[in-house]
């Protein structure tokens, strides 16, 4: 089955490589559904970032105190931006551990993004996170966790 994926300028694609961040078996759409879906999601406002030179964020560019801290993404997205989609590699040695995602200004802890880790097991996840007008999100990691591994990419953004 293949997807758009917009590291690839909205084409189509079957594979992405976890460890690399390249992705492999790229096709142009060869369907009316294929065609139909890329019309969509260009119509809906995306910002395919292109080819990114490296990650945004590593594990060392967040807080483990259990607390909410801004998730900036102004200097990546345009200004305006919606939402920012983000490819995310997640990896501990203990399955006590969390990442968790909410919009910048919500109070609750839902609706928001988690990912609940099991040791030794990397997670690759593509998450859509809404921004607040200044490009901000807000992460939580549990109090005291000491991830492995936490990679964030931006791959595009919805204005």
């Amino acid at each position: 089955m293949t997807a758009i994926h917009p590291l690839n300028n909205g084409k189509l694609q079957s594979n992405v490589n976890a460890a690399s961040y390249t992705i492999t078996n790229v096709v142009t759409p060869s369907s009316d559904q294929d065609v139909a879906t890329k019309g969509y999601v260009d119509s809906k406002g995306f910002v395919a970032r292109g080819d990114a030179t490296g990650l945004d964020f590593d594990v060392g560019d967040f807080s483990n105190d259990g607390d909410y801290h801004d998730f900036d993404f102004s200097g990546i997205v345009d200004t305006g931006a919606k939402a920012v989609v983000v490819f995310l590699s997640i990896e501990d040695d203990a399955s006590t551990e969390y990442f968790s995602v909410r919009q910048k200004g919500n109070t609750g802890h839902y609706p928001r993004y988690i990912c609940y880790l099991e040791a030794n097991l990397r997670s690759s996840l593509t998450w859509t996170i809404p921004l607040d007008v200044d490009g901000k999100a807000e992460y939580r990691i549990r109090s005291g966790a000491t991830l492995g591994t936490l990679d964030v990419m931006v791959i595009g953004w919805f204005m």
